[in-house]
């Protein structure tokens, strides 16, 4: 690399395109038919085309979580003993992250 060439970590999206990936971010909703893991893998992959979202990290969990189906979110309070919204960023992080932990949520949650 050229001492004065600056590295760029992601590819430069116009403003709009960046606000189209923003929004769609917000928008995001779990499928009937998803598990909690294919979702967080799915949310996790918008984030990646948006490396540049300037969203806040507690920001992106509540986005996450408030796009859930509701029998998901009372699963994962019931298994994280407790809300998970009430939990720290780490931790809600670290237990939606490790496919692990929520193997058990990949049963899918009738109503």
């Amino acid at each position: 690399m050229v001492p004065n060439e600056v590295s760029i970590p992601y590819p430069i999206l116009s403003p709009s395109k960046t606000a189209q990936l923003r929004a769609r971010l917000y928008q995001f909703t779990q499928k009937n038919d998803e598990s909690l893991y294919d979702a967080w893998v799915r949310f996790k992959e918008k984030l990646r085309l948006c490396p540049h979202h300037g969203l806040e990290k507690w920001l992106i969990i509540h986005t996450f979580y408030n796009g859930l189906l509701y029998a998901t979110k009372v699963y994962v309070d019931a298994a994280t003993c407790g809300a998970l919204m009430n939990k720290t960023y780490t931790t809600t992080y670290a237990l939606i992250s490790i496919p692990q932990k929520f193997m058990l949520m990949q049963l899918q949650v009738e109503l």
